[in-house]
């Protein structure tokens, strides 16, 4: 999302031109589907915990969006870095 215009394209345009239900296809065969697999991943391995993959997946990307939006639109980035971070943080920490 670090490309100029990228997040606006991606989050904000793409949906209204193409409906929101092209946008998930096209997500969940690009940066939806390598979030879960990474998710799953850190989950059978024991690094997460055992959560519903696709829900968790979807308010995972959802935060990531939101942030990528916030920040096109001059939030701080280490803010959203932050927030980001504790959140994941508290996910890792729940595993036990």
């Amino acid at each position: 999302m670090a490309v100029p215009g990228r997040t606006r394209l991606l989050l904000l345009d793409g949906p209204a031109v193409l409906g929101r239900a092209a946008m998930d296809e096209i997500d969940a065969r690009h940066a939806n589907r390598t979030l879960k697999v990474g998710l799953e991943a850190a989950m059978q391995a024991g690094d997460l915990p055992a959560l519903p993959l696709d829900a968790l997946a979807a308010q995972l990307g959802a935060m990531f969006d939101r942030a990528a939006l916030a920040i096109e639109a001059g939030a701080p980035p280490e803010d959203h870095r932050k927030a980001l971070a504790a959140v994941i943080d508290a996910l890792v920490a729940a595993k036990s």
